[in-house]
């Protein structure tokens, strides 16, 4: 998905000469830039989530999901509150999270940033920790 000049959402067409070459050639020659959020706060996040709707379309089928989870390469930061809101604000079956290396010590912290989110709207879903190592999401 790309966003022109004006503000209009267009999505990119794979023509058959890889994505990297597709993404290039909508920067390079059509003027678009990919629509993705990154940076700032999870109020700024919302900001630029609430004025793409492709991009409000999807943070609401988050918050409709009914079903298991898994986030994989994730922190859970305050930045990405809104994130967890919507996680914890659906009717999310059971959520899995993946921890890199997990140790006592990092366990605990994530416990408590997943226990807070949970809290912020009043979920009692289930979520349990994984080894992310284990996944092989890229083999």
């Amino acid at each position: 998905m790309f966003e022109d000049s004006i503000g209009e959402i267009h999505k990119a067409v794979h023509g058959g000469s890889g994505v990297i070459a597709t993404i290039t050639g909508a920067i390079a020659t059509g003027r678009r830039f990919p629509v993705y959020v990154t940076e700032g706060s999870s109020m700024q996040k919302m900001r630029k989530i609430n004025s793409v709707p492709y991009l409000r379309y999807c943070y609401d089928m988050l918050i409709d999901n009914p079903a298991t989870m898994f986030v994989y390469g994730h922190s859970a930061d305050e930045n990405d509150a809104h994130i967890y809101r919507a996680i914890f604000s659906s009717s999310v079956e059971h959520l899995y999270f993946g921890i890199y290396k997990p140790d006592d010590a990092k366990l605990k912290a994530m416990d408590g940033l997943l226990a807070k989110h949970q809290r912020t709207v009043g979920s009692e879903a289930k979520y349990t920790f994984f080894d992310s190592e284990s996944a092989k999401v890229w083999a």
